[in-house]
C-alpha cells in the first residue's frame, strides 16, 4: 500500500448458528463501519478469496462482514516495551494475574495459555522502544498477550484509565532483578586487574634485581646467630616488599570482583563452588579464593627470588655439576642448557603469563580510560561468508572488556576474579542457545538496539571461540610453563641442594617446597 508491502491476517471459522448469534453480520457490499472494515483492504480480500476458490469475479460474492463486542474487565497495561518489562520484573502480582511463567530477558516473557481442555506455554517478545498494550486475551484461547498500542486502539474501546498502578501489598517480595551484562561493569574491574598485575610484576622484577645485585647469603643463615646487620636489613626489606605486593594484590582482586560478582551471580546457575567441598556461602568462597590468590602471588614472588639468588650464586660448581650430571644420566643423554640459562628461559616463559595478556588487552583498550569510557560498540553490517567468523589476530587480542578482565586476572594470579573466567562464558552460551539471542538491530527512529533471534548460532560460536582463546592461554602459561616446567626445576634445585649439603634427605622440607 503506497509502495509498501502489507500483510492481511486470515484464519478459518465455522459459519454456523452459533457464529450468527454471537456476531453482528452484514452482507457485502454493505459496509457499516469503514473505519474498521477498510474499503481498500476489503476489496483486496474479495479478489484474493475469489481467486483462491477459483470463483469468477462478480459484484455479489458470498462475503459477510461480522463484528462482536464483549466486556473485558481484566486490567490492561500500556507502556513502552522497556517499561512493561520493568513492570513484570517488579510486580509478582501482575505476573500472577497474567499467568506469566518466566521472564525472557531482555525483551519478552513466557506465559501459560488455555484452549478448551488444552494447556500450553507461549513466548512473546517486543521491541523495547515501541509502545505496547499488555492484557489478557479471552476468546478462542485465554492467555497474556501484547499488541502495539496503535493496533489495540483500533480494535478496542477503553474504560477510563487509572493514572497510577496500585501498589503491591507484598512489597519487594518476588521482585526479579534485571540481569546485568558483565561487559557493563568490566571497565572498573579491568582497571583494578591492571593495577594488581602491574604492582605484582613490578615487585617480581624488583625482587630479581635486588636478589642479584644486593642480596648475599650470610653465615648466620646456615651456621648460627645473626652476625651481619646489613644482611638482616636486606632480609627485612625484601620481606616487606613481598608482603606489600601480596596485600595490594589481595585488595585489587577483591575490588575487581566486587564489580563482577553481581552479573556473575545473576547469570550463572551454580556459583561459589569450592573443590572437594561443594557449594559455599559468599564469605567462605571469598576467603578461599583470596587464599588461592595469596598462594599465586607468593609463588610468583618466590620464583623471582629463587631466580635472583641462583644467578647471584651461579659460581656454585657443585649444583651446576649436579645439574649437568642429572641431564646426562636421564633419558635425554645430554644437557641442552646450563642451570642459569635454563632458569632464565623458564622464568621468561612464565613471565608470558603477564606479557601476553597485557599486550592483548592494551591493543584493545587502555586501562586508564576503561572505567570512564565504556561504550558498547556494534557492527552495523558484516558480510556473511565462509571467512566472516574469522578476525585477523583474533586469537591473540581480546575482543571485549570482559575478556580483558579475565586475561589480566590470569596475569596477576587473581583467583577470586578469575572464578568467572569459565562459568560466565558457559552460562552466556547456554542463555544464547536457550533464548535464541541473535544479533541486535538498530531501530533508527528510536535510536535503540533491538534484540532479535537471527544469528544466535553464530553468537554461540563466537562466545565459544573467545572462551577457547582465554582457556588456551591459561593452560599454556600456568599449567605448562609455570607448573610443569618452572616449578619442577625449582623442586629439582631444592633436592640437589639437599643432597649435596645434607647426609640425610629432608623429606618434610621437600613436601613443603612442593
Amino acid at each position: 500500500k503506497g509502495g509498501e508491502p502489507y500483510v492481511m491476517q486470515t484464519w478459518p471459522n465455522k459459519f454456523n448458528a452459533k457464529l450468527k448469534k454471537e456476531y453482528t453480520l452484514h452482507k457485502y457490499p454493505l459496509n457499516p463501519d469503514p473505519e474498521h472494515f477498510e474499503p481498500e483492504a476489503l476489496e483486496d480480500f474479495k479478489h484474493i478469496a475469489l481467486k483462491l476458490f477459483r470463483q469468477p469475479e462478480n459484484e455479489n460474492p458470498p462475503l459477510w462482514l461480522g463484528s462482536m463486542k464483549y466486556e473485558h474487565e481484566l486490567p490492561m497495561y500500556e507502556g513502552t516495551g522497556s517499561q512493561l518489562m520493568a513492570l513484570l520484573r517488579l510486580r509478582p502480582d501482575v505476573r500472577e494475574q497474567l499467568r506469566i511463567l518466566k521472564i525472557l530477558e531482555p525483551d519478552g516473557f513466557l506465559c501459560k495459555f488455555t484452549r478448551g481442555k488444552e494447556e500450553g506455554e507461549k513466548p512473546f517478545h517486543m521491541q523495547l522502544a515501541l509502545p505496547y498494550a499488555l492484557y489478557t486475551k479471552q476468546g478462542w484461547e485465554t492467555m497474556a498477550c501484547i499488541k502495539p498500542v496503535v493496533q489495540f486502539n483500533w480494535e478496542a474501546e477503553r474504560y477510563l484509565p487509572e493514572e497510577k498502578i496500585r501498589s503491591d501489598p507484598a512489597g519487594d517480595a518476588g521482585v526479579i532483578s534485571f540481569p546485568l551484562d558483565m561487559e557493563w561493569v568490566s571497565g572498573p574491574a579491568y582497571l583494578w586487574t591492571w593495577r594488581g598485575a602491574a604492582v605484582l610484576w613490578s615487585g617480581a622484577v624488583f625482587t630479581v634485581g635486588f636478589s642479584f645485585l644486593f642480596y648475599a647469603r650470610a653465615d648466620w643463615w646456615e651456621h648460627g646467630p645473626l652476625s651481619d646487620f646489613w644482611q638482616h636489613l636486606a632480609n627485612t626489606f625484601i620481606a616487606l616488599v613481598i608482603m606489600s605486593v601480596i596485600v595490594f594484590g589481595l585488595y585489587a582482586d577483591n575490588q575487581a570482583m566486587s564489580y563482577c560478582i553481581v552479573p556473575w551471580l545473576q547469570n550463572v546457575e551454580r556459583t561459589m563452588i569450592i573443590p572437594f567441598y561443594g557449594p559455599a556461602d559468599c564469605d567462605l568462597f571469598q576467603r578461599f579464593s583470596l587464599a588461592c590468590t595469596l598462594s599465586q602471588i607468593l609463588t610468583i614472588q618466590l620464583n623471582a627470588w629463587i631466580l635472583g639468588e641462583t644467578i647471584q650464586n651461579r659460581k656454585n660448581c657443585q649444583i651446576n655439576g649436579a645439574w649437568k650430571w642429572l641431564w646426562n644420566h636421564s633419558g635425554f643423554g645430554f644437557c641442552p642448557l646450563n642451570l642459569i640459562h635454563s632458569l632464565l628461559l623458564l622464568w621468561g616463559l612464565s613471565a608470558l603469563q603477564m606479557v601476553v595478556p597485557a599486550l592483548c588487552t592494551l591493543a584493545y583498550r587502555s586501562p586508564f580510560t576503561a572505567s570512564t569510557d565504556i561504550d558498547y560498540s556494534e557492527e552495523l553490517s558484516r558480510p556473511i561468508g565462509r571467512q566472516s567468523y574469522k578476525q585477523k589476530f583474533g586469537f591473540f587480542l581480546s575482543g571485549s572488556l570482559t575478556e580483558g578482565v579475565t586475561l589480566m586476572a590470569l596475569a596477576a594470579g587473581m583467583k577470586y576474579t578469575g572464578a568467572v573466567s569459565l562459568s560466565y562464558p558457559l552460562a552466556m552460551i547456554k542463555r544464547i542457545k536457550t533464548q535464541q539471542m541473535g544479533f541486535r538491530i538498530r531501530n533508527t527512529p528510536e535510536d535503540v538496539w533491538e534484540q532479535t533471534e537471527h544469528g544466535w548460532q553464530f553468537r554461540c560460536m563466537k562466545e565459544l571461540q573467545k572462551l577457547n582463546h582465554v582457556q588456551f592461554k591459561r593452560v599454556t602459561f600456568i599449567l605448562v610453563f609455570k607448573y610443569a616446567c618452572q616449578m619442577n626445576v625449582q623442586v629439582t634445585l631444592f633436592i640437589l641442594k639437599g643432597a649435596i649439603h645434607n647426609k640425610v634427605f629432608n623429606y618434610f622440607a621437600a613436601v613443603g617446597e612442593l
